[in-house]
């Protein structure tokens, strides 16, 4: 169930709660509200920046199931965070130069909460 895979079991809630406290983001319980409501009454930048944000969470634990799954690997929602942007700064070479800053910006805040969050809570 595609709505339990992202949203719902811990390991994706875990993600998610961290990823929404760095960007202040709403709570998304579905992709429709994650790529709808999310974008209302952002500028075209932030408009892109947020759907490359949510679209590398869900290939992130798209991954991180699969090598559950077929591999036995279970990882932690701290690696799952660390593979979201992992993915995120290999595509920041791929945007224009005058959203490259912002991008690498807004993965370097993420790294941040994450250790921040982490540190505090395990």
């Amino acid at each position: 169930h595609i709505k339990h895979l992202f949203f719902q079991c811990n390991f994706a809630h875990s993600v998610c709660s961290t990823i929404q406290m760095a960007s202040n983001l709403y709570p998304s319980t579905n992709v429709i509200n994650m790529f709808d409501n999310w974008l209302l009454g952002k500028d075209n930048k932030y408009r892109i920046l947020i759907r490359m944000r949510a679209l590398v969470l869900i290939w992130s634990f798209w991954f991180c199931r699969i090598d559950l799954v077929f591999n036995g690997n279970d990882f932690s929602p701290l690696h799952a965070i660390y593979q979201c942007t992992s993915l995120f700064r290999l595509r920041v070479s791929l945007q224009r130069a005058a959203n490259r800053d912002l991008f690498m910006e807004v993965c370097t805040q993420l790294v941040h909460v994450v250790r921040n969050v982490f540190t505090r809570h395990g």
